[in-house]
């Protein structure tokens, strides 16, 4: 049976310190969105032995201007939400990093980019870092906002 007696687990969005010692008591695990690597670590401490899952947008584009692009045409909804600006923040991001779709700084930080084999140390990163499932989110370059699929392929060779 799991913690929360239910028989399904159960999983639960998480960031914050206070959210993530919630789960910790009464659910299976936490998700996490967009957040930066050394969050991994944070989550995975604060967790103990539940269920951490990272969800990750990826993009095979090694070009870094058309790939920040792209990305920031992706995430820019989440670049005006004071949650997400709080739970940077904790990693030393600031209001400058939040503004025009995000910083060069943060957008590298919340999203694994460029070749298949930087992408593929990145899911390796966060794997030692302490997330039990990588939750990938394929985004596609020049694609109509497609997914690349074809990163899933190479991802799986």
């Amino acid at each position: 049976m799991t913690t929360t007696q239910s028989s399904f687990p159960i999983h639960v969005a998480a960031h914050g310190p206070k959210m993530l010692a919630t789960v910790a008591k009464l659910a299976d695990g936490a998700n996490t969105y967009l957040m930066p690597p050394d969050h991994v670590n944070q989550a995975r401490t604060a967790l103990g032995d539940k269920t951490l899952n990272t969800m990750l947008f990826c993009l095979l584009d090694e070009n870094p201007d058309t790939a920040r692009a792209t990305i920031r045409k992706a995430v820019g909804y989440y670049m005006s939400l004071d949650y997400y600006h709080r739970a940077w923040r904790a990693f030393g991001f600031t209001d400058e990093d939040f503004a025009n779709g995000g910083s060069d700084q943060l957008i590298d930080a919340v999203v694994a980019w460029g070749s298949i084999e930087t992408i593929s140390a990145r899911l390796q990163d966060q794997t030692e870092r302490g997330a039990n499932r990588i939750v990938i989110i394929p985004l596609g370059a020049g694609m109509g906002g497609q997914p690349d699929w074809r990163l899933l392929e190479l991802l799986s060779e």
